[in-house]
């Protein structure tokens, strides 16, 4: 027996319930009105109004002062497809409709989108809804929530419902917190198998001291059928056996959806002045500041070993206060360049790191201006060291600054100069991290004084990313890399989830200094730990990875091969 308690009628959201020997019944236990006393507002200021649901849509436009308003300035935004049906009941078009359930997701989805970024926002709620989805969106829009109806409690008891309760075995499915309110002020909840659309649902049920037999992910009345199928085919019909896939290594192998081949991985090398150095950088084991002849030799195991691609970093003991000291076909980068174009031409993938700080006296990412880097004068600073460099022959250049504006400055600079067909991979999210600090030793690039907080990201935000790779998808980038990897496989995994475009995850320095020193003291599996960190890189969503461990990967792949 399963009893539905909601304030609508039969909803046909149920009927996949059929397939179930299941008798499905419905108890309405709240009843919405309208809000007689709505706070006033303009609406011709408004440019967006927000439904969260079909009430929403009934009660605004029954309302008496909007019954027949000229709509045409305003833009309506629905809350799912049964709330974009209901619009359409009215004449009018969703201009967007979220496909997240959640009003918290659906927040997100409107940031990621930028469809309200600065807009006038009516947000049409009832009263007991919460303000967690107004203020989210206070954000980035300007947004304003007005109640146009009330839920009210059905304060009578049910005798058909109280006997179910008290005689029989009944799951009962609860819509919304206020349903649960209502049924617990009449029946026994213990009595009951509680099952609960959504987790806000779910939430204040707990809250309350009951624990949901189901929940289902899904905010909608299809989500709920769905899980309550599941349940009862697993309960009552089968029990599935998921290490049946996971028992024979040729099952496994058969189904992993995840690759790794030398083909993704980018290799960074550091090239210093002089000629037979090769330095090894103490809190980087195995790793080297080489001279351009040293490199010629790293250059020719790593295409051996078919690794195809690699990033260079200058090791300058020149420096000034500008980094104008690397806008010369002299500097230690496009010399290097040339020559390992000059003996693999295109049987390796150089691309060029972009950036001041290894050229700097004072160890920040470009001009200080009042002990604060100035943004557009390093942007002119990072022109012409990229045309130096694709000048040089560099094959992709890859500016890690994080300036503002710098990569539509940059392709506007290699178009005018004719190298039109050099694409730039941009440090897009670069966040302020405590992983640099081998890297740091390895080009002498530690800042003399303060931090790089007020141009590389801060990794508390959890939306910010959106919008500095959105800005370089417009400005013309042709990849994106993220950096650090480890700390940050959420960021990789939503910008896949949003954008078609390469994604480069950057495993850095201070997570390969980790592997290496836990190696070292014994804790861990050198070989295994740095598989499984790709490979979560990798399903996370990179394309690529920019990896210190690339040699040992490409033998790890090889033995794994024979």
């Amino acid at each position: 027996m399963l009893n539905h308690l909601t304030s609508e009628d039969n909803p046909s959201g149920f009927s996949s319930l059929n397939k179930l020997d299941l008798k499905v019944l419905h108890f309405p236990m709240i009843k919405t009105i309208p809000y007689s006393e709505i706070k006033y507002f303009d609406i011709k200021k408004t440019d967006f109004i927000i439904f969260t649901s079909k009430k929403g849509v009934k009660y605004f436009f029954e309302n008496q002062e909007y019954k027949n308003y000229d709509f045409n300035s305003i833009k309506f935004i629905c809350l799912g497809k049964k709330t974009e049906e209901r619009l359409n009941e009215y004449n009018f078009k969703s201009a967007y409709t979220c496909k997240r359930n959640y009003s918290e997701m659906m927040c997100e989805e409107l940031r990621e989108s930028g469809v309200i970024d600065s807009k006038n926002v009516l947000l049409v709620q009832g009263n007991l809804a919460n303000e967690n989805l107004v203020n989210c969106l206070k954000r980035f829009s300007n947004a304003y929530r007005r109640d146009f109806y009330k839920t009210l409690q059905n304060k009578s008891e049910n005798k058909e419902l109280e006997n179910l309760i008290e005689n029989q075995k009944t799951y009962t499915v609860f819509t919304s917190p206020s349903s649960f309110d209502s049924f617990i002020k009449n029946y026994n909840a213990n009595k009951t198998n509680i099952i609960s659309i959504g987790t806000t649902t779910s939430s204040f049920i707990k809250d309350k001291g009951h624990e949901p037999l189901i929940t289902s992910k899904m905010q909608s009345y299809e989500g709920i059928s769905e899980s309550i199928i599941d349940f009862f085919l697993k309960e009552y019909d089968y029990e599935k056996r998921l290490r049946r896939l996971r028992h024979n290594k040729n099952i496994r192998d058969l189904f992993e959806d995840v690759s790794l081949s030398k083909s993704d991985l980018i290799y960074p090398i550091f090239i210093c002045e002089g000629e037979n150095i090769k330095k090894e950088i103490p809190s980087l084991p195995n790793q080297y500041q080489l001279s351009i002849d040293y490199v010629n030799k790293i250059c020719k195991e790593l295409i051996k070993k078919k690794i195809k691609s690699i990033i260079l970093f200058g090791v300058s003991s020149k420096k000034d206060e500008t980094g104008l000291i690397a806008c010369s076909e002299n500097s230690i980068i496009p010399k290097a360049v040339k020559e390992i174009k000059k003996n693999f031409g295109d049987e390796l993938l150089v691309i060029c790191d972009l950036c001041n700080c290894s050229y700097t006296s004072h160890g920040h990412c470009g001009t200080l201006s009042d002990d604060d880097v100035d943004n557009d004068l390093t942007i002119k600073t990072l022109q012409k060291q990229a045309v130096f460099l694709a000048k040089s022959g560099a094959d992709v250049i890859a500016p890690s600054d994080m300036m503002d504006g710098r990569v539509i400055k940059i392709r506007e600079i290699l178009d005018e100069e004719g190298f039109n067909k050099v694409p730039i991979f941009s440090y897009s999210a670069k966040y302020a991290s405590s992983f640099y600090g081998p890297f740091r030793d390895a080009v002498d690039s530690s800042p003399k004084f303060g931090d790089r907080k007020s141009y590389q990201m801060n990794y508390k935000n959890s939306l910010e990313f959106y919008e500095e790779i959105q800005e370089d998808i417009n400005e013309g980038c042709d990849a994106i890399i993220i950096k650090p990897a480890l700390s940050y496989l959420d960021v990789i995994a939503r910008v896949r989830d949003k954008h078609n475009i390469p994604i480069i995850a950057y495993n850095v320095s201070g997570e390969y200094s980790l592997i290496k020193a836990g190696q070292e003291n014994g804790f861990i599996n050198e070989k295994e730990i740095i598989m499984e960190i790709l490979y979560s890189i990798k399903r996370a969503g990179a394309n690529a990875i920019i990896t210190y461990h690339a040699i040992d990967v490409a033998n790890y792949i090889d033995e794994n091969n024979e």
